[in-house]
């Protein structure tokens, strides 16, 4: 059986189950749903037909509005046409204003585009300047605390290799109104601590002394001081420097970081632990 391109509500309704599916509704109307295939598809030529009458009708009535110009440059025209109107509205007043205006604004713009280039150089030699001082107030906040830290370890016989790189997230460096620095301890929430040797209600500072003496007394760190070996699990007590000979230091020469270093990689390089030694 042949399938009809278009049905009413009605024919569509009469059809079988089976044959309904090859349908798709279009305005109150049932149109077959065919894919096209090549050159061939299902249309409606009725309004095509009707859509092409029209365009036909269109490009015979502008063919017959523009015969009598077509000698004429469209160029020229268009030009000619534009002339006459700048000449029927041309304004003295207006067309200085205008010029005035356009003249600033070619200023304005020259202006800003010099201030950004000046702005743009200024801002990437400032960021460098202050990139370097970053780093140069990094490396002597490092400095300092290192070594009023290495100086109260050596005082209390610990070792700084392994004090050292522990404690100094307790210290923070302040800077004063004066421009010196002045290292601060520091807890968890990064609050400065207060000395406990002062008494109940006292405001004066910890010192990083005290953070050292602190952290002897705890059972993480005992074990990193002279004869403070702490029994319990893996651990035998008494003196963890290590035997077969060792490089050894003075207390003073100890609280110098630069002497302390030295001494510390001449160690390392010869497999030999550092000892500390009292004066």
């Amino acid at each position: 059986m042949a399938l009809l391109a278009v049905l009413t509500a009605e024919e569509f309704s009469k059809l079988p189950t089976a044959i309904k599916e090859h349908y798709r509704e279009d305005n109150g109307s049932h149109i077959l749903d065919v894919t096209s295939a090549g050159d061939l598809e299902l249309a409606n030529v009725v309004k095509l037909k009707s859509g092409l009458q029209k365009e036909r009708e269109k490009t015979e009535k502008l063919e017959k509005a523009f015969k009598p110009f077509k000698d004429l440059d469209p160029e020229k025209v268009q030009d000619a046409l534009s002339k006459m109107d700048e000449l029927a509205t041309w304004d003295p007043d207006k067309k200085l204003a205008e010029a005035r205006k356009q003249m600033e604004k070619q200023l304005s713009d020259s202006f800003a585009s010099k201030e950004k280039q000046l702005t743009d150089k200024y801002s990437s030699e400032l960021g460098g300047v202050t990139k370097k001082y970053e780093a140069t107030k990094g490396q002597l906040h490092h400095t300092l605390v290192d070594a009023q830290l290495i100086a109260a370890i050596s005082s209390e016989k610990g070792i700084p290799d392994l004090l050292v790189p522990a404690l100094r997230s307790h210290i923070k460096m302040v800077e004063n109104e004066d421009g010196t620095w002045d290292a601060r301890v520091i807890d968890k929430e990064g609050t400065e601590r207060l000395s406990s040797k002062s008494g109940a209600g006292s405001s004066d500072r910890m010192s990083i002394a005290e953070l050292v003496q602190e952290m002897k007394r705890s059972q993480t760190f005992a074990r990193a001081f002279d004869g403070n070996g702490t029994g319990g699990s893996g651990s035998t007590g008494g003196d963890s420097r290590p035997s077969g000979g060792s490089f050894r230091i003075s207390e003073t020469d100890a609280r110098d970081p630069m002497k302390y270093r030295k001494m510390r990689e001449e160690a390392n390089k010869a497999g030999k632990p550092l000892e500390i030694v009292g004066t």
